[in-house]
């Protein structure tokens, strides 16, 4: 079964003094690239001007980012439709962003948007 490693936005896994930011080096990358066949980033971490995704591509490595929603809290300001935190945003958007950039999959609650968005690509 393929092994993915989870990484955070900040500190270090538990027990350990290796940061998440030292693990999405170059060097940490290829690190993870030998006992594990992807990495679980947080969304944040892909976008430019953050190298990551192209970084864990040239370990070897596939990127599935997390997590994905569709409500405004959690969408870049961009994305946002109106200011309640709870309506839905333009999370259709968001995720043709991600794939557009070459993010392997998403973790998601809306998984019927992320296959629009991924099918819509596509075409």
């Amino acid at each position: 079964l393929p092994l993915w490693q989870a990484l955070g936005t900040s500190g270090s896994p538990y027990g350990h003094a290796v940061t998440y930011r030292d693990m999405m080096s170059p060097a940490g990358l290829r690190e993870i690239a030998s006992y594990a066949q992807w990495i679980g980033p947080d969304k944040s971490s892909l976008v430019p001007p953050h190298t990551l995704l192209a970084d864990a591509h040239a370990a070897g490595l596939k990127v599935g980012a997390y997590t994905f929603r569709a409500e405004n809290q959690y969408l870049p300001a961009a994305h946002r439709r109106g200011t309640a935190p709870n309506d839905f945003g333009d999370a259709f958007a968001e995720y043709a962003f991600h794939y557009g950039q070459g993010v392997d999959a998403v973790v998601t609650d809306f998984p019927d948007i992320a296959v629009q968005a991924r099918e819509g690509l596509r075409r």
